[in-house]
This record gives structure tokens, C-alpha cells and sequence, in this order.
């Protein structure tokens, strides 16, 4: 069985798809990192 990640990443542009992964996991750690920093501030 081959994961649905994979199959989509053959597709027309595989590195496109990678860049917004990329973009999404660092706007999330970004969001994680602000959250913590004003809880540490309080």
C-alpha cells in the first residue's frame, strides 16, 4: 500500500507541496513558541 501522501506528491508539483508543509510546520511552531512566551510572561 502505497500512503496517499505519496501518490499526491507525484503529482503536477511535488515541490510546491513540500514548501507549504514546510511553511505550515513553521508558522505552527511559531504560533506554539508565542503561545509559551506569553504564558511565561504572565
Amino acid at each position: 500500500m502505497i500512503p496517499a501522501d505519496e501518490k499526491s506528491a507525484k503529482g503536477p508539483s511535488p515541490i510546491k507541496k513540500e514548501i507549504v508543509i514546510k511553511i505550515n510546520i513553521v508558522i505552527r511552531l511559531w504560533i506554539y513558541g508565542t503561545l509559551l512566551f506569553s504564558l511565561n510572561e504572565n
